[in-house]
């Protein structure tokens, strides 16, 4: 198979329209992180053709890619996402409401006009799980409307459910609010019993107080927590603040007979951006999960390893289609 930039983004765009949600989605989440504007067609396709909740992710992909002619068909998903929907269901509006973000981002007014209904009455839920990608933005006059609706009064106050996959985003979204409320009650989020909630909060603290005081607190929890997932985040964080003892949580992580602790390590390992940790990853693209596999390509990327273009290369070849795109995306990038 060929593997020039211009088949290799054909390759992942032919992707899009694959009959497995999941490929689609990530299809459109690399076409986004390419930025090529050969995408939009593909991503605009699959946002009018798309019956189910992945197409999120070709919008979340137009607003990166920044391209005009998205427009009148992120208008049309910001009317009328052409998705299940039933009262109360959160994932219809959310489609609604990342569409009029996006054509704020491109700098479109209407998008707020698009979605006047629902700022008007609110959905709190889909505002929620919205909020690490509304609160990474930055401030703008477009953007100002979605934005207010999620200020830090309301990701301190947003009404009792328990609800693990909420409160994990709002202890993602506190990352952008540098406030003693914020941090107070990313403490609380660090009791949270859900290993998820507790890991964003690591990553949002970590983020927020750079502290040798926080190091500490970060290290003590590090001593009592149980769950593999949220050590290895912690460890994570850890690492990036010089404790060089975290690296050895990670590289354990690599060796793990949980595949899912496997590919969290290797992510991990791959944000660092340290390139020591190559010949380690490598190891991982032939694991017995395509979904290791898959986080070894992307770390490799990050951390722009030659080495294993050959390896990987063959992934491209014959692998699973998920894995076969992250490939591509690797092949594509400058590693």
């Amino acid at each position: 198979m060929k593997t020039g930039r211009t088949s290799l983004h054909r390759f992942i765009g032919e992707h899009t329209r694959h009959p497995d949600p999941f490929v689609r989605s990530d299809a459109a989440r690399l076409l986004g992180e390419i930025r090529a504007k050969s995408a939009v067609p593909w991503l605009a396709d699959m946002l009018a053709k798309d019956p189910r909740h992945s197409k999120i992710s070709a919008i979340y992909a137009l607003a990166e890619i920044r391209d005009r002619r998205a427009v009148p068909v992120l208008l049309d998903m910001a009317r009328n996402p052409g998705v299940f929907d039933f009262s109360g269901f959160y994932n219809h509006d959310m489609i609604r409401y990342a569409a009029a973000i996006a054509l704020a981002i491109l700098g479109d007014a209407r998008g707020a006009e698009s979605v006047a209904d629902l700022l008007r009455i609110g959905n709190g839920d889909a505002l929620v799980h919205l909020s690490p990608y509304l609160s990474s933005l930055p401030d703008s006059p477009l953007l100002r409307p979605f934005k207010k609706r999620v200020d830090l009064d309301f990701l301190l106050n947003p009404g009792k459910s328990f609800n693990t996959v909420r409160d994990a985003r709002i202890a993602e979204s506190l990352r952008h609010y540098h406030t003693p409320e914020s941090l107070s009650a990313l403490r609380n989020y660090s009791k949270h019993y859900s290993r998820y909630v507790r890991a964003h909060a690591a990553g949002s603290l970590s983020h927020l107080n750079p502290s040798p005081a926080a190091t500490l607190y970060l290290k003590k929890w590090q001593r009592r927590e149980k769950a593999p997932f949220t050590r290895i985040i912690l460890a994570r964080e850890l690492a990036r603040r010089g404790v060089s003892s975290a690296w050895i949580v990670l590289v354990r992580g690599l060796e793990s007979p949980d595949s899912f602790i496997r590919a969290t390590a290797t992510e991990a390992l791959g944000a660092l951006g340290d390139a020591s940790a190559s010949p380690a990853i490598a190891k991982r693209l032939a694991d017995g999960d395509f979904y290791v596999r898959l986080c070894a390509i992307e770390a490799q990327e990050k951390l722009k390893c030659r080495e294993s273009r050959a390896e990987i290369q063959k992934c491209f070849e014959r692998d699973h289609p998920r894995v076969r795109m992250q490939a591509a995306k690797y092949l594509v990038s400058k590693a």
